[in-house]
């Protein structure tokens, strides 16, 4: 159930009614509270759940964490130690001698982290039925809205209520499932506003003009007719008798407090010496343990205690116990902003340093020790230095645990912290390193670019290390070859080769010499880029490279079969395409990075399926492409897929339809950014039109794509527009032989000189038909023989099939072409 209000509209009151409504029942009660200061804390409310259930204590030996941890696993019907593995890594409890390292990349242990927590929660709900609160669901991170996302999916089966707590700005992304209801709630009617002030007053009437205040002012909202009903009371503006209350003083227009906040604020107000202990909690957070609260308080033990008893007392805050602790909790988000913003500037720096001090030096093994926490409170703190440090490693954290929103969150908060610092020393380098890891979160194009940029301009400054220059360089070539500038890409790849060579690790040598080749493969240089994806395959380490997967956002080695399968594709070498692929798919059993998975199912199964023309295959190959993509979030090869689909749909069947499939996916890349592979999307969309009989929009597609090479240099695809031009040509109302015969020779001269025998094939049969429907029966078949040589027997291609069927149409053979021939140029 999703229970949606604005703030302070009685979500939390409602649960807390159904929980006194089956008090007694058999049930477990499992709590997730988000918080606006950990909304970027990865998985906070699981991680803070699961702390708090197993009793975890700053300063505990990380074996008996262990051992409560197992216990925990096996009693929810669990088993494997890389269960337990992967939630103590989550948890930040120490596991050295305890596991071997899994040896997976980040994004395959995010997946494995979060089915085990799925599992664990199911395996709650067979000891008996659970009741799960997820509260404020607004605050949500990306990463724990995964999880719960799971936990939704698998609650129809499951002996579990699960209630979402939100406010109106949050998008539910499980709308439309048929076990899911919402429930929105709104603001209070008079009446029950009166009830409400009645409850409060414990039965006595107060003076009709002062309720009236009282609801005029809250305005219905129940949190601030309670907060305001208090206040009145608490103000010395009423005086009790045995049956009513009644004015002590005539009523003024600030007798009752304007607003949710005045009204929170006068009631803090009144609580004299135990305001500060508020204000220290509230800069902790919406709950603060006695443990951390004392380390930072001015007073301790007793004092401090009975501070909080009053309080508590005051029902501002709420109490539960902890294993070794006090867990203290405001009663409303807005209570906490309220006492927190009562402080001071200065002061509220100052607390906020010493918490961060605190956790660093006294619950480093905390919950509350996570990076992006205690860099929170030094930015709250002012101190930019040790908030960019802190914001930094809670991004490089994050990185390595697949969580690339929290990344991009957290580098956002660093980058603006780094840029107050004064010291340009200390300042460049934390920079630098920020924008290297904002470039690895996989930020939309236009932002990843400028991420890339701006850390160019500090390398070239001086700044940083090899590593750093060779993460950037590499960055801004892939860049420019996803943004369709291959000419920049190919400049750019040449340098990171220069670099490379002068380096130990072959790690450099590998990546430098696959970016080589992918930009020769793109400009239309297969030969030149199988020869340079062979130098880059002399440095593949399949073991040590895989775990660099999230450094690269992509297995560096693998990648190389990648491309080094696209240049053998195109250079018609059917064997070694299937010999690199079969190497491929062994590789890819268990590999755990989604974006290495579906490159490799897009470059080396639905590509030279795309290529080779055999569309069955390449149709379900590429529904499964997508469909994994969509799965695991690899959206632009899930909209590669989605091309390669629509086309072999509008191939098949060119409807309207079908082929304003291609565009939108053709637009829907575009907006981003994203020109790879254009040319070739363009040329078949061409082919569909033609296909369609519409030969003025096939037309401007050929035009289109002409000039999209013009633009980008993306030349391997030349071969293919030149021949549907001549095509265009030929189906004109007027067909212009002259341009057909032009188009079809530049079409095979261009796939000559590329060395890409399939097109060059393509191109010649289809000039064989263009001159047997000139003069049948006069056209030299020796050329396509001669074409068809090197494939011997094969039959993996519908281009041989098609050049093969056509030589077998023919009955003169060898017979001279009488006035074709004669033409310049034609073979």
């Amino acid at each position: 159930m999703l229970l949606t209000g604005e703030a302070g509209i009685g979500k939390s009151r409602l649960l807390e009614a159904l929980r006194e409504r089956i008090v007694g029942q058999p049930y477990g009660l499992v709590r997730y509270q988000c918080s606006p200061h950990h909304r970027n804390v990865l998985m906070y409310p699981v991680v803070r759940q699961i702390s708090s259930s197993l009793g975890l204590r700053s300063g505990e030996p990380p074996t008996a964490q262990i051992e409560r941890l197992e216990a925990l696993i096996a009693r929810s019907g669990l088993g494997g130690r890389g269960v337990a593995s992967y939630l103590a890594s989550l948890l930040s409890i120490s596991t050295e001698g305890h596991f071997q390292d899994l040896g997976v990349v980040p994004s395959e242990a995010k997946e494995q982290t979060i089915a085990a927590l799925i599992e664990l929660f199911a395996g709650l709900t067979r000891e008996a039925p659970v009741f799960a609160v997820l509260e404020d669901a607004h605050w949500i991170a990306p990463t724990s809205l995964d999880f719960f996302s799971g936990i939704v999916e698998r609650v129809p089966g499951l002996r579990a209520l699960l209630i979402v707590t939100s406010r109106p700005e949050f998008t539910n992304p499980w709308v439309g499932q048929g076990h899911v209801t919402g429930l929105a709630l709104n603001r209070f009617g008079r009446r029950h506003a009166a009830a409400m002030i009645d409850r409060i007053t414990g039965g006595k009437e107060i003076p009709a003009e002062v309720q009236s205040a009282i609801i005029s002012k809250t305005d219905g909202v129940p949190l601030f007719v309670e907060e305001l009903t208090k206040a009145v009371l608490e103000s010395g503006q009423l005086r009790e008798q045995s049956q009513c209350f009644v004015l002590a003083a005539p009523l003024t227009a600030l007798a009752i407090p304007s607003t949710l906040q005045d009204s929170l604020m006068a009631r803090l107000d009144r609580l004299g010496s135990i305001r500060e202990i508020a204000q220290i909690g509230a800069a902790i957070g919406r709950e603060f343990s006695y443990r951390l609260l004392e380390a930072i308080s001015p007073i301790t033990g007793t004092a401090l205690k009975e501070a909080l008893h009053k309080l508590v007392e005051s029902e501002l805050v709420f109490s539960r116990a902890a294993i070794g602790d006090t867990i203290y909790v405001f009663k409303h988000a807005l209570v906490q902003d309220a006492a927190h913003n009562s402080l001071l500037r200065s002061r509220r720096e100052r607390i906020h340093a010493d918490i961060a001090r605190s956790i660093v030096e006294r619950f480093a093994d905390s919950s509350e020790s996570a990076p992006a926490v205690i860099a929170h409170h030094y930015t709250e703190a002012g101190l930019s230095e040790p908030a960019a440090h802190y914001w930094l490693t809670a991004a490089e954290l994050a990185l390595s645990r697949s969580a690339l929103a929290e990344a991009t969150q957290h580098t956002g908060a660093g980058l603006t912290a780094a840029r107050q610092i004064e010291d340009e020393q200390v300042r460049r380098p934390l920079e630098l390193a920020l924008l290297v890891a904002r470039a690895n979160s996989l930020l939309p194009f236009q932002e990843t670019v400028a991420a890339l940029t701006s850390a160019k301009s500090l390398l070239d400054a001086g700044v940083g290390s090899d590593l750093q220059r060779f993460s950037v360089l590499h960055g801004l070539c892939a860049s420019s070859y996803f943004a369709g500038k291959m000419e920049d890409a190919f400049a750019l790849a040449r340098q990171i080769v220069e670099f490379a060579d002068r380096q130990v690790d072959p790690t450099f040598k590998l990546v430098a010499y696959r970016l080589l080749g992918t930009t020769q493969v793109l400009t239309g240089r297969s030969r030149e880029a199988l020869e340079s994806l062979q130098s880059a395959e002399r440095y593949r380490d399949p073991d040590r490279q895989k775990v660099l997967s999230s450094w690269f956002g992509i297995d560096p080695g693998l990648n190389v079969l990648y491309w080094k399968t696209m240049a053998l594709a195109l250079l018609g070498q059917y064997e070694g395409v299937a010999k690199s692929s079969e190497q491929v798919r062994s590789e890819l059993l268990n590999h755990g990075n989604a974006h290495t998975v579906a490159a490799g199912n897009f470059y080396t199964i639905v590509w030279p399926q795309f290529l080779f023309g055999n569309l069955d295959a390449c149709e379900s190959d590429a529904v499964a492409l997508v469909t994994y993509c969509g799965e695991r979030k690899v959206e632009h090869l899930k909209r590669n897929g989605v091309l390669c689909h629509a086309c072999v749909r509008a191939r098949r069947e060119p409807t309207d339809e079908n082929i304003a499939t291609i565009r939108q996916a053709l637009d829907s890349n575009r907006t981003r950014d994203a020109h790879l592979f254009e040319s070739v999307f363009v040329a078949q969309l061409a082919e569909c039109l033609l296909k369609a009989g519409n030969t003025v929009a096939a037309e401007a597609a050929v035009r289109e794509g002409f000039a999209f090479v013009g633009r980008s240099g993306e030349q391997f695809w030349l071969a293919e527009l030149h021949r549907l031009d001549g095509l265009v040509a030929l189906k004109q109302p007027q067909p212009d032989l002259s341009r057909v015969e032009t188009s079809l020779l530049a079409a095979m001269e261009v796939a000559r000189q590329q060395d890409a025998r399939m097109l060059e094939l393509r191109a010649a049969t289809d000039l064989a038909r263009f001159a047997h429907e000139a003069s049948p029966g006069l056209y030299p078949c020796s050329m396509l023989e001669q074409l068809l040589v090197p494939f011997a027997d094969a039959e993996f291609s519908r281009d041989i099939r098609d050049a093969r069927n056509f030589l077998a149409s023919q009955v003169s053979g060898d017979v001279l072409v009488t006035t074709m021939a004669t033409k310049p140029g034609l073979p």
